[in-house]
């Protein structure tokens, strides 16, 4: 979402079409900025029973896994290209985005793409739910079969 400005009833509203998908969070860690410290974005969080976190005013170390994805965007995006428009902003940062997300792999991921890595999640998860009903379809006894006792 770029933009020449961002006000917090955007912010909200992009953050409910995303719980659409994903649930609301219960919380939210933030900087000081003006789209969080609003009045509209305090009363959006309470109403959805979401804690809002503000971090210390000058310690963006305590937020440091965004200040490490700011540093990793400003490295690898905004430095890299100059902006004509808002629309041309918003056209190369979604490639840059895209690309974080299905191709560059993260450390932190076991050298896996974000996408790469939920994907498999997902299906190890789907696994695991898999696994008692097949024991249980093949015969075995849940607790002695499978050795969970």
């Amino acid at each position: 979402m770029a933009d020449t400005s961002i006000p917090s009833r955007k912010v909200t509203a992009y953050l409910d079409r995303i719980a659409v998908i994903h649930g609301y969070p219960e919380r939210i860690r933030v900087d000081n900025g003006p789209e969080f410290t609003s009045a509209v974005f305090h009363h959006w969080a309470e109403e959805r029973h979401i804690v809002i976190e503000h971090i210390r005013p000058g310690k963006p170390s305590d937020n440091a896994f965004i200040e490490s994805f700011n540093g990793k965007f400003r490295d690898e995006c905004l430095n890299e290209h100059w902006f004509i428009n808002v629309s041309d902003a918003q056209e190369k940062i979604g490639i840059w985005r895209d690309a974080y997300n299905h191709e560059r792999p993260h450390s932190s991921l076991n050298h896996l793409s974000p996408y790469a890595f939920i994907k498999e999640h997902y299906s190890n998860l789907q696994e695991q739910r898999l696994n008692p009903n097949m024991a249980h379809t093949l015969g075995y006894d849940q607790h002695e079969g499978l050795g969970l006792k």
